[in-house]
């Protein structure tokens, strides 16, 4: 038996750009003409396919309501035993369009020369901006394994067929997963 001396020989990354599956555990990541979903090629050979679950705002719901929501997803976790894990992940809000809409108010009101409206549309803006900053939208994801690819489509058709209407549940679009694949592997990075 030999004995390594604790030193092991790394390889190298030539300098230049490189594409996330030259070092990520993936050999190929390619959109499913049949459903419209993602399928991701392991380098073990096995198959991955990301899947949204559709946010629904449970706050905003009566106790009879949310107990339906939360019996619906525990209906789902029984009947559903292939292999899976579901992934929660954070991410900014979208306020694009609202930031869009108080600029143009502010640039009609500094035309106008309106100074209480002005004052108004700042105070929208920064609110906006500290939501933007401070309150992230949190996530949830489906990540199905399967050994084949014939049977991560069915896999991907049975889950959203369980979820029904209460739990919406869709396949991710192939710049999506992209997305949640580097969201995931560079948790610190704004996307």
């Amino acid at each position: 038996m030999k004995i390594n001396n604790g030193k092991q020989k790394k390889t190298k990354i030539p300098k230049g750009e490189h594409s996330f599956l030259e070092i990520a555990s993936y050999k190929k990541i390619k959109e499913d003409k049949i459903d419209g979903g993602c399928t991701i090629l392991t380098k073990d050979d096995t198959f991955q396919s990301w899947m949204r679950i559709s946010p629904k705002n449970l706050r905003g719901l009566n106790s009879q309501e949310q107990a339906g929501v939360m019996d619906k997803f525990n209906q789902l976790e029984r009947v559903f035993n292939e292999d899976h894990a579901i992934v929660s992940l954070m991410f900014p809000p979208h306020v694009e369009t609202n930031i869009k809409f108080w600029t143009k108010q502010l640039n009609i009101a500094r035309k106008e020369r309106n100074h209480n409206k002005i004052h108004t549309c700042q105070k929208q803006i920064q609110k906006i901006l500290n939501i933007q900053s401070n309150q992230p939208n949190q996530e949830f994801y489906f990540v199905l394994y399967a050994d084949t690819h014939k049977e991560l489509v069915e896999q991907r058709m049975l889950l959203q067929r369980i979820g029904g209407n209460e739990i919406p549940i869709s396949p991710l679009s192939l710049e999506d997963t992209k997305k949640i694949i580097f969201k995931q592997n560079n948790m610190n990075t704004l996307i």
